[in-house]
């Protein structure tokens, strides 16, 4: 697969539409197993790891870097979904079926990730039971974090909201935009930075720019 570099525009959902919002956190064990099978790859912020709708031939696992997954609807907007870092795997649903991918994955920030070929990986899945245990171990964690965004949208306060997707990332320093945080807490921009700047003034969070460093993180806890 080629890398391909493109300019892409965020055009993130009004307060009123609802699109998917996951969160996926790393699962311990794989990257190894991958490390041993596959070709690791420097890329550099905007690279095009896969399109949306590519049928999947490959499985990226990040070794350490961040990669952004968005969604463009029919209508033309783009929404990012999730941010993705150090252990995170993408394409393994591939391993069941013909899969196309539903998002397209671009890198944030400079990466180490490795390249895997998807037949390889189908080989080892059929032949070792510990590999195939650690995978079904990261595909049912990702569907438990669906669950968990899903549940985010419960939430009635935006500052509850904050909270939950800024306690999802195990570091203390996160880095999201405001405009990042508004699409996941599906809130304007305006807004978000509001709640943001209270939540520096109450010396919850620290807000730098393109950062947000969580200082409190038990006050965060009891906005829930």
């Amino acid at each position: 697969m080629q890398n391909h570099t493109k300019e892409t525009k965020n055009k993130y959902l009004n307060d009123d539409e609802i699109g998917p919002v996951i969160q996926i956190n790393p699962i311990s064990g794989l990257l190894q197993r991958f490390a041993s099978m596959g070709m690791e790859k420097i890329f550099k912020p905007g690279d095009v790891l896969f399109y949306q709708s590519d049928i999947v031939e490959k499985i990226f696992v990040i070794e350490s870097g961040s990669v952004d997954l968005s969604i463009t609807y029919t209508n033309g907007t783009k929404k990012t979904i999730t941010h993705c870092s150090d252990g995170v795997i993408l394409g393994e649903m591939a391993l069941f079926h013909e899969y196309k991918n539903v998002s397209e994955a671009v890198v944030k920030e400079p990466s180490r990730i490795f390249v895997v070929e998807i037949n390889k990986v189908r080989e080892a899945f059929c032949e070792d039971t510990t590999f195939a245990k650690l995978l079904y171990n990261s595909i049912s964690a990702k569907l438990q974090l669906i669950t968990n965004q899903l549940g985010i949208m419960m939430l009635e306060s935006i500052p509850s909201r904050i909270a939950h997707v800024l306690l999802d990332f195990h570091q203390e320093e996160i880095l999201l935009t405001h405009d990042e945080i508004a699409s996941l807490v599906k809130c304007s921009r305006v807004s978000a930075t509001r709640h943001l700047r209270r939540l520096t003034k109450q010396r919850i969070i620290a807000n730098q720019r393109g950062r947000i460093i969580i200082v409190d993180r038990a006050a965060l806890a009891e906005l829930i």
